[in-house]
């Protein structure tokens, strides 16, 4: 995981409470997150934040806003909550 997002971004949702130092030694791009559009032909509203991995059937009609890693083989290196 990654503490932010870009420069001027705000620190993930899952990190506010603090961050956590891991070393991977495997990390395969599993897919993508963003939004989902219907195919064509296919009624519906777009679904904000979809994961969408790279062997669906739905990969084309994403319009991606990051990629998405998949961890393993991890271990914790340190922990450091926020600051108050």
């Amino acid at each position: 995981m990654r503490a932010v997002r870009g420069p001027g971004a705000h620190p993930l949702p899952g990190l506010r409470e603090g961050h956590v130092k891991l070393r991977v030694l495997e990390a395969e791009q599993i897919g993508v997150l963003g939004t989902l559009y219907p195919s064509p032909g296919t009624p519906g509203e777009p679904q904000a934040d979809v994961l969408v991995l790279y062997d669906s059937p739905n990969l084309p009609f994403v319009l991606a806003r990051q990629a998405v890693r998949e961890l393993c083989r991890t271990t914790v290196v340190a922990f450091a909550p926020a600051s108050p």
